[in-house]
C-alpha cells in the first residue's frame, strides 16, 4: 500500500483552453496527479464561473491566447478576487499580449504550456509556493 500524501498537494484547479482537446488531456493529467480539474473550453463562461465562486478553486491555469476574454484578462480578475486563488498564464507559442499592451503581458509571467505529468507537476508547485 503507498503512502498517502497530505491533502494540501491536492489542488481544485481550473483549466482553460479553447482548444477541447487541450483541455481534456490537462483534465486528465491533472486527475492523475491527484488534483480536481474542472476544465472550460469558453474563457468568457470560465472568467464567469471564477468570479461567481472564487472560494472554489486553489489554481486557475488559463491559455494566453484564446477567443474571447484572454489569459492576461483573466489574470487581471484573479489579482483581484483572493490573494490565496493562485494562478497561471500559459502558452504554447506566441507570448505577445493579445490586447498589444505589452505592459500586460510584462506584469504576468507567462508559462510555457505544460505538456506533461511532470511539467503539470513543476507548475503547479511553483505557483503555490
Amino acid at each position: 500500500m503507498g503512502a498517502v500524501l497530505p491533502q494540501a498537494r491536492y489542488k481544485q484547479i481550473v483549466y482553460i483552453d479553447d482548444d477541447e482537446v487541450q483541455g481534456l488531456a490537462a483534465k486528465g493529467i491533472l486527475e492523475h496527479l491527484g488534483h480536481s480539474a474542472t476544465t472550460f473550453s469558453d474563457s468568457a463562461e470560465a472568467k464567469d464561473a471564477i468570479l461567481a465562486t472564487p472560494d472554489a478553486w486553489d489554481v486557475v491555469i488559463t491559455e494566453l491566447w484564446m477567443s474571447g476574454p484572454s489569459g492576461i484578462d483573466i489574470a487581471k480578475v484573479i489579482v483581484g478576487l483572493r490573494s490565496s486563488l493562485r494562478f497561471a498564464v500559459v502558452a504554447g507559442g506566441y507570448l505577445e499580449a493579445p490586447d498589444g499592451d505589452r505592459t500586460s503581458v510584462n506584469s504576468f509571467r507567462v508559462f510555457a504550456k505544460p505538456t506533461t505529468a511532470q511539467e503539470f507537476k513543476a507548475l503547479i508547485r511553483y505557483i503555490c509556493e
